[in-house]
């Protein structure tokens, strides 16, 4: 269906003949950035969370221990002024205590030392690992440090190995007292190992995924975050703040509950056993359900319980007109299509600026 001559909408990207792909993820060059850039950690940001999940199952981590980690204290990433060529075959500090670098620099014993490096996590390929290529533990030995590796079959197994290298990094400088120091290397140290740096920062400190890359790309130039692994640190980010989110709203329960002493927390009502008998799933309320409920039962359901719960604030009924309901679902999809720059079609008949409008527009071209 040729959109275009369809009165009141206007196409505004020209259509490509191939196979659908993901929106691109822009990162801003750091040309157009400030000359430092500040993360602060999750227990600024947070500061009445007492504990923080880590992902890895049954693991949590206090706020002391991140504090003792993080010295409860922003990093900085000033803009690096005398960056060489030289210089990707070094290792660079991404924070006070980790740095990034190639597998070769776990065999520069001085540098080492001089750094004061006390655990050296290698990413490797588990092929490699299987050859025993790319180990630390041997320079390790002689150093008297401790060394530990993480390998993944491919990139899409990187990211279920994101937690753990969180994990073995913050137990590490744990057992040093927040004192030690971490050489996160790779072949290159541009790619598993830059992903698992940029990993940690996103969970230990509030940066989003294009204030990571960009607070590493500040330390570490060459840093490769092509598109795979952007969309694995997208998901991953994504993840993250979904923990933090539920972290927050258990704890807050919790203090509901310890300030109601005399409170009971109400049991869900038992599934009717009659409906599960005769073979039919258990719908919201103990209906039986026989189909997915449409989006405007959805809305209406949930527009019902706002509306009592206005009016029972107010000391009033509880029937809101149906027009102030329709007036509210028109934006349904508006959540779901804010921030995104790819508009295919707008609608001109005065509502250029209207997201639903676009959101709409979108949906016809499905």
């Amino acid at each position: 269906m040729d959109h275009s001559n369809i009165p009141g909408i206007d196409r505004t990207e020209t259509p490509v003949a191939r196979p659908p792909s993901p929106p691109y993820i822009h990162i801003p060059s750091n040309d157009f950035l400030n000359d430092i850039i500040a993360i602060p950690p999750i227990t600024v940001t947070n500061p009445s969370q007492p504990s923080f999940d880590l992902g890895v199952p049954g693991t949590f981590i206090s706020r002391h221990d991140v504090q003792i980690i993080t010295q409860d204290l922003p990093q900085v990433s000033p803009r690096s002024t005398d960056w060489t060529y030289e210089s990707r075959r070094q290792a660079q500090p991404i924070l006070s205590y980790l740095y990034l670098g190639p597998a070769s620099v776990a065999r520069d014993h001085a540098f080492l030392r001089s750094e004061g490096i006390t655990l050296l996590l290698a990413a490797r390929d588990t092929r490699q690992a299987l050859a025993r290529l790319l180990g630390v533990s041997k320079s390790a030995a002689q150093l008297g440090i401790a060394a530990d590796y993480v390998d993944v079959s491919d990139r899409a197994e990187l990211i279920a190995s994101f937690p753990l290298a969180v994990s073995k990094i913050n137990a590490h400088l744990l057992e040093h007292g927040g004192r030690g120091k971490v050489l996160v290397c790779c072949e290159t140290g541009n790619e598993r190992g830059a992903a698992l740096v940029a990993a940690y920062v996103m969970t230990m400190y509030d940066a989003d995924l294009v204030k990571t890359v960009q607070f590493i790309h500040h330390r570490r130039i060459c840093a490769n975050f092509d598109d795979d692994f952007k969309f694995l640190l997208r998901s991953y980010g994504d993840i993250v703040a979904a923990r933090r989110t539920v972290g927050m709203a258990v704890h807050q329960q919790l203090q509901q509950q310890e300030n109601q002493p005399g409170a009971v927390m109400l049991a869900p009502a038992p599934a009717p056993v009659a409906a599960a008998a005769a073979g039919g799933s258990i719908g919201v309320g103990g209906r039986s359900k026989t189909s997915k409920r449409g989006i405007e039962e959805t809305e209406m359901d949930e527009d019902e319980d706002l509306d009592d719960r206005h009016a029972a604030r107010a000391g009033v009924g509880g029937d809101g007109s149906r027009e102030d309901r329709v007036l509210r679902n028109k934006n349904t999809d508006a959540a779901r299509f804010s921030g995104r720059h790819l508009t295919p079609f707008v609608d001109t008949n005065g509502a250029s600026n209207d997201l639903y409008g676009g959101a709409a527009a979108m949906g016809m071209q499905q």
